[in-house]
């Protein structure tokens, strides 16, 4: 929840406070999906989201919520050939309107590039990462028990999100 109010009242989380929730972190796996589900939804919602998924990898909660955002965060990349993957995704977090669906699309977007990274020519290429990316979205929100059509909207986002829309 502290985490949650940070981002929504836009305060910072006092040092003991930090400290508590690193010390009964492993505690965490004791709340529901449910209760974690909703302190997401409000996170994602929030104004700054970006402040939040950063706030829950920094306490190292973000390994118990969403552990497949673990390896963008730890990849290496070189500035010359490539984007830094997370901070990416929490741009583009940032910069995505309001509704659930299309956070949750941000947020997912490019999970899987870490997993489909590949060096071809010299050149990192990410082939396929829609693909993987779309399964991925489909057991996340599984696991968190989103509705079925909430889970088959975001996962159909995620998987055409490389594709230009046709004005026709």
């Amino acid at each position: 929840r502290a985490v949650r109010f940070a981002c929504e009242l836009d305060f910072t989380i006092d040092g003991a406070t930090l400290r508590a929730i690193d010390s009964a972190k492993e505690r965490f796996a004791i709340l529901s999906v449910e209760r974690i589900q909703q302190e997401l939804n409000k996170i994602l919602l929030s104004p700054k989201p970006s402040r939040g998924i950063e706030l829950l990898r920094e306490t190292g909660l973000i390994a118990y919520i969403l552990p497949e955002l673990l390896p963008s965060i730890d990849l290496e990349f070189d500035p010359h050939e490539h984007k830094d993957i997370y901070q990416h995704i929490l741009q583009v977090l940032d910069n995505t309107p309001a509704k659930l669906e299309l956070r949750w699309c941000a947020l997912l977007h490019d999970i899987a590039k870490p997993l489909t990274r590949k060096k071809i020519g010299g050149e990192y290429h990410f082939l396929g990462h829609e693909n993987v990316g779309a399964k991925m979205a489909k057991q996340i929100l599984g696991r968190l028990r989103y509705p079925n059509d909430f889970i088959a909207y975001v996962n159909q986002l995620v998987y055409l999100h490389q594709r230009i829309p046709n004005d026709d």
